[in-house]
């Protein structure tokens, strides 16, 4: 383990440059998907994007973003194909953040298997027992690709050679 320098903090990413890389690829490809989220909403509301993301931005819980586009799809005037489609992406959307949530929300320590960290869920405000698990780089690089591959699905709903994008201001 590398030793922290005098008044310096280090972590266990300090040691694992792979765990730390695939997290950055993780919260960038996860930044371009709350971009097409947000364009979703606009859609869902016949909007302009700065309208759009007035409400976008004004809620935290990712959860919660998904909910209120889900709930203006219903009373939307798209296609009820499209919402169908569009009603796909964000059920893999919230599948995909709870695993997000899992690595940004948890405390990292060593971990017990060479070429992996530990994460440590804290499960105290639900009245449980913390829990540990060994995770390595490539299980969060798998989420990024993933996260990245939902945001590339979104984009080409919305691209100008897609029915969607007639819709769009």
């Amino acid at each position: 383990m590398t030793t922290a320098p005098k008044g310096k903090m280090i972590s266990p990413m300090s040691d694992s440059p792979d765990h730390a890389a695939a997290l950055g690829v993780m919260l960038a490809n996860f930044a371009i998907l709350e971009s097409s989220l947000l364009r979703l909403m606009q859609l869902a509301l016949n909007s302009t994007q700065g309208q759009a993301a007035s409400i976008y931005n004004g809620i935290i819980s990712v959860p919660a973003k998904l909910d209120i586009i889900q709930e203006l799809l219903i009373h939307s005037k798209l296609p009820g194909e499209l919402c169908e489609e569009i009603t796909k992406l964000l059920t893999r959307a919230r599948r995909l953040n709870k695993r997000r949530s899992e690595y940004v929300h948890a405390s990292w320590g060593v971990g017990f298997k060479e070429g992996a960290l530990t994460i440590i869920s804290s499960g105290l405000s639900r009245g449980q027992e913390p829990k540990h698990r060994d995770i390595k780089a490539s299980e969060i690089q798998r989420l990024a690709d993933d996260l990245g591959e939902l945001s590339w699905e979104i984009s080409a709903l919305l691209h100008p050679d897609k029915r969607a994008a007639s819709y769009l201001g």
